[in-house]
């Protein structure tokens, strides 16, 4: 059995990796899926992407005690809406598990998992959003170490 993570493109299928080897992919994949089902509701956001949407998240907010009547939610980009405290919280938690991953999981192993991710290997930025991606999670020099000579399409630099 060969323990030797391989990454490589496969152009007959369309430019996916081919990840073989890997030891960290699966958790990786399941802190990552955590992060996703993290209910925002229980934090006081919400997301809203009509006004119907908007005025059903308020009512949730005032229901559940978090806000009252007449009291203005904040809006934090990207449809979430709520009070800054369950912002923060909820961004908290986020960050607690990136520090999951990176204690738990292999740079180079979630850069070719988020470069098939972000479809990199059509973007005209080459492998950006998978670098920025594992710089934000492990740190510049950690990212920069564990992906020299390793990139695919690296049109920029680390930074």
């Amino acid at each position: 059995m060969n323990n030797t993570l391989t990454i490589r493109q496969d152009w007959s299928n369309d430019g996916y990796l081919r990840i073989s080897g890997d030891r960290t992919l699966r958790r990786y994949s399941e802190l990552r899926q955590q992060q996703y089902e993290i209910p925002a509701r229980d934090y006081g956001v919400f997301y809203a992407f009509s006004k119907e949407q908007f005025h059903e998240g308020c009512e949730d907010l005032i229901r559940r005690g978090l806000i009252r009547r007449g009291e203005k939610v904040e809006s934090f980009g990207a449809g979430a809406y709520g009070t800054a405290d369950g912002m923060r919280r909820l961004l908290d938690t986020i960050e607690g598990i990136n520090r999951q991953i990176a204690h738990e999981c292999d740079p180079l192993e979630v850069y070719a998992y988020e470069y098939d991710n972000h479809e990199c290997h059509l973007d005209a930025d080459g492998d950006q959003k998978a670098v920025e991606l594992v710089v934000k999670i492990f740190g510049k020099r950690r990212a920069e170490k564990a992906l020299q000579g390793k990139r695919i399409r690296p049109f920029y630099a680390i930074s």
